[in-house]
């Protein structure tokens, strides 16, 4: 045993807090603090802060913006709703992170009120400010924040890397530029996953998100952008050498010249509903579907063409079918016509087994294709609109079996491969999702 490496070692144990410790904070007794403010200030690298369900903003002794530490985590209190953080009236950002490793987390928080009007840099980013910050945003609501330059919602500069999972970010504006939803900067490369972008607005450009400068490149997946506006890049805004990756998504509904905004340079964008089209495998251009836009459901309905419309090598949903298109996937298990592939991908110069399940017994139902994508049409002979652009009759009429299945087993040429098809199925009054295909 060789005491003098022993020594270092116990002076650094008394030098460092040997437990992560949990700190609460609410209003009322029984908490270790009022405000998240003064938990912060005294939390330690591998602290939780667990924060009740309250309101904490100005008026409740919170002074903003929020500063992180590196490695401490800021979380909603177990079996606690939402908490709200609101910055209102106090013309800073509601959260601010610099230097931050993915060690440090925000989740569970409803983030408003942020209003970053400050000089330089500080004029972005109203609901998080993030510098050289590569944190994890995690089931938050980011909405109704302000910048005076850029990232209305969040704002990422100067190496920021962080993941939002799972988040809302919503009706937040960038009055002077870009990035009403998101802004990311210099080398920043963000990643959303399963994420709800919705109702931003910026001044000019990215109303969803905005990639600017010097290699921007985000990877953006199975998230939905609607609903927001910008004069160019409604959706998504893309900078000189900034690349984004999108894949798995839905950019549509937004009000602007395009959905997409590029300037010298090629974002990867695969798999995703993208209103006026955009180029790229397994990209689409056809009504999503919602269950209500007009009231804020973006749910998936049952015919909706974004069903299984995902990169079919990119895992499954948690219904154990192909990926959707969107943050919101349409859960397969519940009653409705489902219509599937097997293989899918469809295999040139192969036989496929296309299967409609749920149906009603034995009864007689159809199946349809389209090889110009999705779509809206009216077919008179089944007094059924299907989802498929200039569909045609593929299989059918063929009776279900007792289970409510019906399988059809049809040929595919050799020369199919690269093929984009679309397929439905229907019975009665009825129909299926909307299944698509590039065939390999």
């Amino acid at each position: 045993f060789n005491i003098m490496k022993a020594i270092p070692l116990f002076l650094l144990m008394l030098a460092s807090p040997s437990f992560a410790t949990d700190i609460s904070v609410g209003h009322g007794p029984g908490y270790d603090f009022q405000t998240i403010t003064g938990a912060i200030s005294a939390a330690h690298t591998g602290d939780d802060i667990l924060v009740a369900m309250s309101t904490y903003s100005v008026a409740s002794g919170e002074t903003f913006p929020l500063t992180l530490k590196n490695g401490v985590r800021l979380t909603r209190a177990a079996a606690s709703s939402s908490p709200i953080i609101d910055a209102t009236g106090s013309g800073k950002y509601v959260i601010s992170g610099q230097g931050l490793q993915m060690s440090t987390e925000v989740s569970g928080f409803t983030i408003r009120g942020g209003n970053a009007t400050g000089a330089g840099s500080h004029s972005n980013g109203g609901g998080f400010y993030l510098d050289n910050a590569s944190i994890l945003i995690a089931d938050c609501i980011i909405e109704r924040n302000r910048a005076s330059e850029n990232g209305g919602g969040v704002s990422c500069i100067n190496y920021s890397s962080p993941t939002l999972y799972q988040c809302t970010i919503r009706l937040n504006e960038a009055v002077g530029f870009g990035g009403g939803g998101v802004f990311c900067d210099e080398y920043s490369a963000p990643t959303l996953r399963y994420c709800l972008i919705t109702e931003n607005q910026a001044g000019y450009g990215g109303g969803g998100v905005m990639c600017f400068l010097y290699s921007c490149n985000a990877l953006i997946t199975q998230c939905t952008i609607t609903q927001n506006e910008a004069v160019e890049g409604a959706a998504l805004w893309c900078d000189y050498d900034s690349a984004p990756t999108v894949s798995n998504c839905i950019l549509w509904g937004n009000r602007g010249a395009q959905q997409i905004y590029t300037f010298f340079t090629t974002p990867r964008v695969s798999y995703c509903d993208v209103e006026g089209g955009f180029y790229g495998t397994g990209n689409f251009n056809a009504d999503p579907q919602f269950a209500g836009a007009n009231q804020d459901d973006f749910h998936l309905t049952a015919s909706s063409p974004c069903i299984d419309a995902g990169d079919p090598t990119g895992g499954q949903d948690p219904d154990g079918t192909r990926i959707d298109c969107g943050a919101l996937y349409f859960d397969q298990n519940q009653s409705g016509l489902h219509l599937a592939a097997n293989p899918d991908p469809i295999i040139a110069g192969q036989n496929v087994i296309l299967s409609l399940t749920n149906a009603t017994p034995n009864r007689s139902a159809y199946l349809a294709y389209s090889l110009t994508g999705p779509g809206s049409t009216y077919v008179a002979a089944l007094q059924i609109t299907l989802g498929l652009n200039r569909p045609a009759q593929l299989a059918g009429p063929s009776v279900t079996n007792a289970s409510g299945q019906v399988d059809w087993v049809l040929p595919v040429p050799p020369q199919a491969t690269g093929l984009q098809v679309w397929l439905q199925a229907a019975q009665g009054a009825e129909a299926s999702n909307v299944l698509a295909s590039l065939v390999r």
